[in-house]
């Protein structure tokens, strides 16, 4: 059993920003995860990379060395094998872009692309159709080849704006970023373009990025970095040493600012929502969540305190209005008004998922707690998944089960599996091979054994090598010794 409770409960994470209540229903969309984008999932087997619809159908075979989905348009981007020269030598990848509606490349071959986030244009990096450069070959003689330059294209692969940039990125809040090289061919300066083509902010900044709600993080040496709205006007009139934006609510944006190595929080007004006091802090769109000397709270949307900080973590539960907080090692139930429901007394605890029932983990057993830390389903499970669409996951005697609210177990798994958790869509399993298999939401596998698969937000997921690791190889939650949820000689 060494490492299965620990992979579930980091799968059930993976889902804890997912669901809202009612009321936070009516002010925002529902960010209900699903495991599909657009109606399909990139998996890798034996090495090469791949696509599959729901029912289990190859959109693209695995032979490529990396494919990702748009998802905005449901396009597929194709990383190919490249072709060495002939030295032997492998220079550049070559991608292209696949339209799974009509069975056709839009791109066959450049060397990058980037889909834009709420455009249909695509950013693409490739060969010039106007720039050259004069290149001396092997047997002295002197040839004219193409050079690589920026450029978008349309659904169709058309070059959209018929103009080619030094540097370019894609579209976000109708504006993109496009740089321009000085004489010796090093990109200089920054600016912006809309979805015309035209400048309305000529490059000027050694530093730019994406507008959000009208808003971009822009900066030169003088004058450090700061936020312009479209009109170029300063928003921010305070220094600090960076800005990153914070991608948790595109509409509502904020950016995380950072002075002397602390950190807080603007919007999209120039407005400080947090002081650059905290050691970290983030927003998820619902709360802000907060950390300071090793204690964490959570704010509103306006930088108030909700729950002072005061605990040694608070469970990003996004949608709830009842959380986990944890102090001297153990957890209790916390509302939305800084009000302790349950005392600290369970080893761990989980999220509500918008629901009225949450994992918690008691004296090394799982069950099931409502809102006010009554015991609804006994504490006997070796790993618990949170509720998603009246079912959720347990291991319970070495099998892992489907349960419904009352507890009854509903359906049990083949041994193959050695975990199986929910999303709204379908169900993921682990096999005792340590590789991934896809269900459907009635148990069925529509998926032979897969090494990686990537999630919907295009992070690679897979296995340490060593045993029963879960990692998600591409992202920042990499493992801490190979697994940061057991604790030294758990087995």
């Amino acid at each position: 059993m060494r490492k299965i409770i620990s992979i579930l409960i980091i799968l059930s994470v993976a889902l804890a920003l997912c669901g809202c209540s009612d009321s936070e229903k009516s002010k925002r969309k529902d960010p209900k995860e699903d495991l599909f984008t657009k109606g399909m999932f990139a998996i890798q087997k034996n090495g090469k990379w791949g696509v599959i619809d729901k029912k289990g159908k190859y959109i693209v075979d695995t032979e490529y060395n990396s494919t990702t989905i748009d998802s905005k348009n449901g396009l597929i981007l194709l990383e190919n094998i490249p072709e060495a020269d002939e030295n032997g030598l492998i220079t550049e990848n070559v991608y292209e872009v696949f339209n799974p509606k009509t069975g056709d490349s839009i791109i066959s071959s450049c060397v990058g692309v980037q889909f834009s986030i709420d455009s249909d244009y695509i950013c693409v990096y490739g060969e010039s159709s106007e720039k050259t450069k004069v290149v001396m070959q092997e047997d002295g003689t002197i040839e004219e080849e193409y050079e690589n330059a920026y450029y978008y294209v349309n659904q169709k692969g058309e070059n959209t704006f018929d103009k080619e940039f030094d540097e370019a990125q894609p579209f976000s809040d109708g504006a993109a970023v496009v740089g321009k090289e000085n004489d010796d061919g090093e990109t200089s300066k920054y600016g912006y373009i809309n979805t015309k083509g035209e400048y309305f902010i000529v490059p000027k900044y050694d530093k730019a990025e994406s507008f959000y709600g009208g808003a971009a993080a822009v900066g030169n040496e003088k004058k450090g970095v700061f936020l312009i709205n479209k009109d170029e006007e300063r928003l921010t009139d305070k220094k600090y040493d960076n800005m990153l934006i914070n991608y948790a609510d595109e509409k509502d944006p904020m950016w995380s600012v950072s002075k002397n190595k602390k950190h807080g929080l603007i919007n999209a007004k120039g407005e400080e929502i947090l002081k650059p006091i905290y050691d970290w802090c983030y927003s998820d769109g619902y709360f802000i969540y907060a950390n300071k000397s090793g204690k964490s709270g959570v704010f509103n949307l306006d930088g108030e305190v909700i729950i002072e900080p005061k605990y040694d973590e608070i469970y990003a539960d996004s949608c709830s209005d009842i959380k986990g907080y944890k102090i001297n090692k153990k957890w209790g139930l916390i509302n939305n008004e800084g009000k302790v429901v349950v005392k600290p007394k369970y080893d761990e605890i989980l999220t509500f998922l918008g629901g009225n029932l949450c994992p918690a983990k008691k004296n090394g057993k799982w069950g099931y707690i409502d809102k006010k830390g009554k015991q609804v389903i006994p504490f006997k499970y070796d790993g618990a998944s949170v509720f998603d669409n009246g079912m959720a996951t347990v291991v319970y005697n070495d099998n892992c089960c489907v349960i419904n609210k009352k507890g009854d177990i509903t359906k049990t798994f083949d041994k193959e599996y050695k975990n199986v958790y929910p999303y709204s869509d379908s169900l993921l399993a682990i096999t005792k091979n340590k590789k991934w298999k896809v269900l459907d939401r009635e148990g069925k596998a529509i998926s032979e054994e897969i090494d990686y698969y990537k999630n919907p937000y295009g992070q690679i997921v897979g296995f340490c090598e060593k045993e029963g690791c879960y990692n998600a190889v591409a992202s920042s939650s990499l493992c801490s010794e190979h697994d940061p949820l057991l604790k030294k000689g758990d087995n």
